[in-house]
């Protein structure tokens, strides 16, 4: 018996395409009569078929996305240090506590306000170790 490699199967052209039994059964029943289908769809959706009118609408129009756009104003001055960004969360939390945005939407741009923090941070120590890593360079040099 041959052995393969796991996601080989030997057969390299693979089952052509319709040739299923499903595909085939749909192509035979289906098909020529796809527009009546339909048609008839769209009549029970109207006469008040709530499940077809679901299906429909599931199919037709996209789903609505799980978080809307938040409008928060940014200034336009950097925001490369912890001052600016303590200035920002304060203006967002005035923003959730006048009603302009609900407190999930603060925690979410509060949470992005951090990781930025974040981000300066580590740029700051990454700063911080190449000069001393650069500062010991030179001192060995010098001792050589």
């Amino acid at each position: 018996m041959a052995k393969y490699l796991p996601g080989e199967s030997g057969n390299y052209k693979g089952r052509p395409p319709g040739s299923s039994q499903r595909q085939k059964l749909f192509n035979a029943l289906v098909e020529p009569r796809k527009e009546e289908i339909i048609n008839t769809a769209i009549n029970m959706a109207l006469s008040g078929n709530e499940a077809m009118l679901k299906v429909l609408l599931d199919r037709l129009l996209p789903a609505k996305p799980k978080d809307e756009p938040l409008y928060f104003e940014i200034p336009n001055e950097p925001l490369n240090n912890a001052e600016a960004l303590h200035q920002l969360a304060l203006r967002l939390i005035a923003t959730v506590a006048s009603g302009e945005l609900t407190p999930e939407q603060g925690q979410k741009l509060s949470s992005l306000i951090y990781d930025h923090y974040e981000l300066i941070q580590t740029a700051e120590v990454n700063k911080r170790l190449d000069a001393i890593e650069e500062k010991n360079k030179a001192a060995q040099d010098r001792r050589k």
